[in-house]
């Protein structure tokens, strides 16, 4: 059954109706796939099914991630992982599949690229980069170019895997312990799902951050400053919300964590990394070259504007 019948299937209960998991609570939608009525909380609209077929088998409600698929391309295959995440909730169900090797794999082909450029722009102290020119500075010889980017991608890299040790710590052990240990359904949730998501989603961490050095080096000298602190924002922040979504979702969908609890798991992960974030920041502060061209006039005429 596809997921358009699925969707052309969805009825609207009768008037008084209640949830079949939760009598005091009114229902929303009959489950396609049992006929239940669905509260709020027990309805899942993307993939049609109520919570508990959902959690019968988890696995079921979405397709394997593409970079499983052995039957694609190894470059389809990868790129189709990264698309995925713009379906962070549709998805989350095929992380409810066990083992992790595949998903170690990708993470080292996706978050540790980006990783290490996170900190090329801004740790550089032989380089200069803005307004789509990358101009020597002084007389540095190309041996300490070399050695200047290789500590800059290092930084990168050693950054970005705290703040991600930082969130992944926390969420795998509070998804794991909120997940229930046996389901009244019939199906048991998967102990990797967690660690799988994070896996998989990595990337999402320092591609802002990436993206941003992207934006300083391409920036005029004199960008629109209301134009270029959006851009600015919409790029750190689209990252780290489909980031939110697609773990709480995991949470919620594929380990079987309440709806409250799995929004407080993941709440916790991000206070947590950005305590990290901040006492790391703190600490290298000092190692701080000057801001790029770009970076400096358009902070300079922010605080201006205000």
């Amino acid at each position: 059954m596809s997921d358009r019948d699925d969707d052309d299937r969805v009825e609207t209960p009768p008037e008084g109706a209640t949830c079949a998991e939760h009598s005091d609570r009114p229902a929303l939608a009959v489950c396609p796939r049992c006929g239940s009525y669905a509260c709020l909380a027990c309805w899942h609209h993307p993939i049609r099914r109520c919570h508990a077929c959902l959690m019968r088998d988890p696995a079921a409600a979405a397709p394997p991630i593409p970079w499983e698929d052995s039957s694609r391309s190894l470059p389809a295959r990868f790129v189709a992982t990264l698309g995925s995440a713009l379906r962070p909730v549709s998805s989350a169900p095929a992380f409810a599949r066990d083992g992790v090797g595949a998903a170690w794999i990708f993470f080292a082909l996706s978050f540790v690229p980006l990783a290490l450029v996170t900190e090329i722009v801004e740790m550089t102290s032989t380089l200069l980069f803005g307004a789509m020119r990358v101009e020597v500075l002084g007389d540095a010889d190309a041996g300490a170019i070399a050695i200047d980017v290789a500590r800059a991608m290092g930084l990168g890299l050693g950054l970005s895997t705290l703040q991600l040790a930082a969130f992944a710590l926390p969420y795998v052990s509070l998804a794991r312990s909120y997940a229930p240990s046996s389901s009244p359904h019939g199906g048991l949730p998967a102990r990797d799902a967690p660690l799988r998501a994070v896996l998989y989603r990595a990337f999402l961490l320092p591609l802002g951050a990436a993206a941003v050095s992207v934006l300083y080096w391409i920036s005029p000298e004199h960008p629109h400053v209301d134009t270029f602190l959006t851009i600015r924002g919409l790029l750190v922040v689209v990252p780290l919300a489909l980031l939110f979504v697609s773990l709480r979702s995991t949470a919620r969908m594929a380990s079987g964590v309440g709806p409250v609890a799995s929004f407080v798991v993941v709440l916790v992960a991000f206070a947590s990394m950005e305590v990290a974030s901040f006492y790391v920041d703190s600490t290298i502060a000092s190692l701080r070259p000057t801001p790029p061209p770009s970076a400096e006039v358009a902070d300079d005429a922010a605080a201006g504007s205000r």
